[in-house]
């Protein structure tokens, strides 16, 4: 048990320092601190879904959106249980980012339209998944509390 809290908090801090070396002039800012419960703002870049897509109609699956940490541009940090655990009929689809940096030309707004109060939708970012590695121990052990690491086909473009 205190193995799998070291494991996390060692894993937590390297993505922390690789996400630094790599995304040193996004848009985050590191000072923010949210209010508890769900986000109204698209505050955090490197913070993504899990899309689950049904077999055979290709729908997602909206019940179950599990979170995912962009660690790297090409890899993502996930439990083993959302990577492995499927639910039934569904496979794994993309991983989804929102897209932030979407202006009002973009999506064919215009001032007078702003001033009517209609705005522009956020935009998401789609990757497909390449890869899925299980921890070992989720994989020969079913250990609960285990990390699976996804690797993107392509490496995510930095917007800067």
């Amino acid at each position: 048990m205190w193995r799998d809290r070291v494991l996390v908090f060692l894993i937590c801090f390297c993505c922390a320092v690789i996400i630094k070396g790599q995304f040193f002039d996004c848009h985050d800012d590191p000072g923010y601190s949210p209010d508890e419960g769900p986000l109204d703002e698209l505050q955090f870049t490197w913070l993504g879904a899990l899309q689950y897509i049904h077999v055979k109609n290709g729908t997602p699956h909206y019940f179950r959106v599990p979170r995912v940490i962009l660690i790297s541009r090409q890899f993502v940090l996930s439990t083993a249980m959302d990577a492995a655990l499927i639910p039934v009929g569904y496979a794994l689809g993309n991983i989804i980012f929102g897209d932030y940096e979407r202006d009002e030309v973009e999506c064919h707004v215009t001032l007078e339209d702003m001033a009517a109060g209609m705005e522009c939708e956020p935009a998401i970012l789609l990757m497909p998944i390449a890869d899925v590695l299980l921890h070992p121990e989720y994989k020969h052990f079913g250990a609960k509390y285990s990390l699976a690491l996804m690797k993107l086909i392509t490496p995510v473009k930095s917007s800067e």
